[in-house]
């Protein structure tokens, strides 16, 4: 061979080298001619692809000569991966890697760099992982090829043992690779390596800032910060930009505004993203005015941006200022500048918040009507608020255009799949999980919890809820979707029956499965026994959080005595416990039930301004009015409106009915007409129906029928309630035919109607319409009534004959009702909705539940003391007008509680002025 030969076999070592000799074809040939057509030297896969240009003639050249025990050696490696690259098929080169490890070839460095980029394009993880460990020194090119399949945790440790120094880009990637796994420790290692190796910049430093922020590390994040301040680097808009994001992130809204306030006043200009950083910090710590001072200072400044609107917008939904959204709306427009799908989405979560379907459509029409195609997410907030209010026809329509517009994901299918359930479409529940498998969407767990919720929604049969349970995979979540339907509809050993299936099918028990059992046992059981439940959770080793207190206050609500809520009170101290605001509006509700508004008053102010949420004021103003005391709501809503709260449906409801308990229903009419261009809230039909009860108290049922919505259930039942309060025969039956059309069920209706027939001595109608209610086999609900005395719910039904004191309350009946005559007490037949004999009316009157409760009262309490009574329908007014004679005549203060308010009789008079 000749010397030029032996140079250029030895040249073909390098890759490059090796392609210019491919193209010297004379060269070759005459290589060729000296070593032989039968040799298979690296020559003679050179001479055939020159002459072929065949990649695959290669390879089977390359077999060929295994099997005939030729072993490849570097050059024909070089030349075959060299070749494969060229031909833009990697997938070859990597295909030889199991023999070069076999055969421990050790390849030159740059065909050895030709592998890791074949690796990278077929982002085969294993191989490069291979190569990699392989422990040859790379640039920092090849580590960020590499960075793009391999776990940055190889990448770092390779660095550090290969002691290579990384270039920006490299740098900014591994950043970028930390934030995205969400690895603290790994963020973490990078910066120790990254810190003996490079001298940082501000860069750097920024990036590292950011980084550590997305990942939550406050420590790291204020360590960096100062350690660029220290190392005497100017800052620039960008450092505190990162810096100012890095600390509202981690709720450090003090040095974040800090620095905002800092790097103006040495001159820095802060740019858009600055002031959407600074507005959107201000807007979730609801500091509502700040974010408007800031806002009006970056339009003084410079253009304002979409961003920056969405910015504002944002913190308006945050804080609840919704007649302020709109009003930045109209200066949106007014300016020019388009809404983005930010801002359609933020209008779409403000009114989902509300529970506002109407406008969401309508902000879902718009976004379509700007060119903005919605989103996957965007269309499934839609789906989610029609699930809400049970639309499975518009759910549908959605669903279909999504199907149009092929998008839609997991989350699409789970709530399809739960409307169909609740609406027993159990072959479309099937069919959609076909196609979550054909789309490999799942079905997941999620699912077929969304499945069985669905389910348990719509059905009170125990054997169907039980096979859709059976026959799922389930995990905790599965189980507690169970338990909850059993404390709904069934009876509490049955509850503590599931329980003990839970643990032989060794899922165990957490503390939202007790809180779940605590809940229904606080609808159904006694106080005592929800204390026995509490006590069973603890001794299995679960410490009660904040909704198990929460449903202990609730429990303690309904039981009347308001003992049991400062027991509940005194427990949470014991276990350290602090009274935060949701444990506030769960005391204030707690004790509003229990006859006390004054104490549910001291909580309300107890409540920092600050710390008061949505319900606690709304709360607050529900007490109110339920007591009558109306000119304490018309001043928490008054504060509210002096303190810049958000006004919500839920607190124009609660004045509403304020106004409505006092008999005020201009007032009423007046919030009505407003509401929706003083505070952008549209009136729903619940609104409407207290304008119609407000009417009808004030015996204006004639102007009540104009406002009722002919399908709507609850203005029906509200007007019929009125007409029972002022012997509306007339109206009352057309009432009840409503009523009857929209639900055939509804005992109500019947009995209302039954009563203004007795009170007008229409009998034979009265005992026609009962008869039809029985015959129809609706089970009418008979009025019953409570008193707590030393712990003990004492419940009475009418004429009852069961509680033991029965005898001693009778003759106390007959002592109060003689002593009440002699000071010019006289009953009211009236009330006596019987076709029963005229001296038979006295004693009925007598017998009515909320008088057993309160003779029992008088025999079994001190003298003088408060009476707390509760009764499940309203009160009758003979039995009012009694009660107002007995507090005076017995020097007792009585708090009766109906169905809609609180009475408090005091020296013969109630707050209600006789209005009840």
């Amino acid at each position: 061979m000749t010397p030029q030969n032996k140079r250029m076999m030895l040249q073909l070592a390098n890759p490059r080298q090796a392609i210019s000799h491919i193209h010297n074809s004379q060269r070759v040939r005459r290589y060729a001619k000296e070593v032989g057509s039968n040799s298979f030297g690296p020559d003679r896969f050179l001479r055939l692809w020159n002459e072929k240009k065949d990649l695959s003639a290669l390879f089977t050249l390359y077999d060929t000569m295994k099997k005939a025990d030729e072993k490849p050696n570097e050059s024909h490696f070089s030349i075959l991966i060299t070749l494969s690259n060229k031909a833009n098929q990697p997938s070859k080169s990597l295909s030889l890697w199991k023999d070069i490890e076999e055969m421990d070839v050790e390849l030159p460095q740059n065909v050895f760099w030709s592998l890791i980029n074949a690796s990278v394009k077929e982002k085969n993880q294993a191989i490069a992982s291979q190569l990699l460990a392989k422990g040859k020194p790379l640039d920092p090119i090849a580590y960020t090829q590499l960075l793009k399949i391999v776990h940055p945790h190889q990448i770092i440790a390779a660095m550090e043992k290969d002691k290579v120094i990384p270039d920006k880009p490299l740098v900014l990637l591994l950043i970028r690779s930390c934030i995205n796994l969400g690895n603290l420790q790994l963020a973490q290692q990078l910066d120790a390596m990254l810190r003996g190796k490079i001298k940082f910049d501000i860069v750097t430093y920024t990036a590292m800032m950011n980084l550590f922020s997305e990942l939550g590390s406050s420590a790291d994040v204020v360590r960096t910060f100062h350690e660029m301040r220290s190392s005497g680097m100017q800052l620039d808009v960008p450092a505190y930009n990162s810096a100012i994001k890095a600390f509202g992130a981690l709720k450090r809204f003090d040095e974040s505004k800090a620095l905002f306030d800092e790097m103006k006043s040495i001159g820095l200009k802060p740019n858009d993203v600055t002031w959407i950083i600074h507005l959107s910090i201000l807007g979730e710590l609801n500091d509502v005015s700040s974010m408007e001072s800031a806002f009006n200072e970056a339009k003084n400044t410079g253009k304002l941006t979409g961003p920056m609107f969405n910015a504002v917008l944002s913190g308006y939904r945050q804080s609840g200022h919704i007649d302020r959204m709109h009003r930045l709306l109209d200066e949106m427009k007014k300016m020019n500048v388009n809404p983005s799908e930010i801002t359609f989405s933020i209008l779409l979560s403000t009114y989902r918040k509300m529970g506002s379907l109407s406008q969401m459509e309508d902000v879902f029409n718009q976004m379509k009507h700007a060119g903005i195609s919605p989103t996957t997410t965007s269309y499934n907030i839609m789906l989610d608020q029609c699930d809400k209010a049970k639309d499975g026809q518009r759910m549908k329509s959605l669903f279909q255009e999504m199907t149009r517009l092929r998008i839609g994901d997991e989350v699409t299918y789970n709530l399809m799949i739960h409307r169909h359930a609740a609406d027993g479409e159990m072959s479309r529940v099937d069919d959609l999980m076909k196609e979550m498998k054909l789309k490999h969407l799942g079905p997941v767990q999620q699912t077929y919890n969304m499945f069985l919720q669905g389910v348990v929604e719509s059905c009170v049969d125990l054997d169907k809820v039980r096979s859709a349970f059976d026959k799922i995979p389930k995990d905790l979540v599965t189980y507690h979707i169970f338990l909850g339907w059993l404390g709904k509809n069934r009876s509490v050993e049955e509850v503590k029956e599931f329980l003990v299936q839970m643990t032989d099918d060794k899922m165990e028990h957490s503390t939202r499965t007790w809180n779940i059992v605590l809940s229904c046992v606080g609808e159904k059981s006694t106080w005592n026994v929800v204390l026995d439940v509490f006590k069973e959770m603890i001794d299995e080793g679960h410490d009660p959080d904040q909704f198990t207190w929460a449903t202990l206050l609730a429990a303690a609500g309904s039981s009347g005595d308001v003992n049991n809520v400062h027991d509940v009170v005194n427990r949470m101290k014991s276990f350290g416990v602090e009274t935060l605001t949701s444990l506030s509006n769960g005391l204030m509700n707690a004790f509003g039930r229990c006859g006390c508004w004054e104490e549910a008053e001291q909580i309300f102010d107890q409540v920092p301004i600050a710390e008061r949420d949505s319900f606690t004021w709304s709360t607050m103003i529900s007490i109110f009015g339920k007591y009558r005391e109306v000119d304490k709501a018309v001043a928490v809503f008054d504060e509210m409106i002096r303190t810049n709260q958000p006004i919500e449906s839920i607190h124009l409801l609660s004045l509403m009915h304020a106004y409505s308990h006092a008999l005020q229903p201009d007032r009423v009419l007046e919030i009505w007409r407003t509401m929706s261009e003083r505070f952008r809230i549209e009136p729903n039909e619940k609104h409407v129906a207290v304008v119609i009860d407000a009417l009808g108290r004030t015996n204006q049922i004639e102007e009540a029928r104009k406002y009722v919505q002919e399908d709507c259930l609850i203005h029906w039942i509200t007007l019929l309630g009125a007409c029972r309060l002022n012997s509306n025969v007339t109206m009352g039956e057309i009432a009840r035919q409503n009523i009857h059309r929209l639900d055939p069920s509804n005992a109500s209706a019947y009995i209302m109607m039954a009563n203004i027939q007795g009170e007008l001595g229409e009998f034979e109608d009265q005992k026609l319409t009962l008869q039809t209610m029985k015959d129809q086999r609706i089970e009418r609900r008979f009025g019953v009534s409570w008193i707590m005395i030393d712990g003990v719910k004492n419940q009475f039904d009418p004429h009852d004959t069961n509680h033991p004191a029965v005898p001693e309350i009778r003759d106390k009946a007959k002592e109060v009702l003689q002593f009440s005559k002699q000071h010019g007490y006289k009953p009211n037949f009236k009330w006596v909705s019987k076709n029963i004999p005229e001296d038979k009316k006295e004693q009925d009157l007598c017998e009515h539940s909320e008088r057993y409760a309160l003779y029992l009262g008088l025999l079994k309490t001190p003298p003088k003391s408060r009476l707390t009574v509760f009764k499940n329908l309203r009160v009758c007014g003979d039995c009012h007008e009694h009660t107002a004679v007995i507090s005076k005549l017995y020097d007792r203060e009585i708090r009766l509680r109906d169905t809609a308010v609180w009475h408090i009789f005091k020296d013969g008079k109630c707050n209600c002025g006789g209005n009840f």
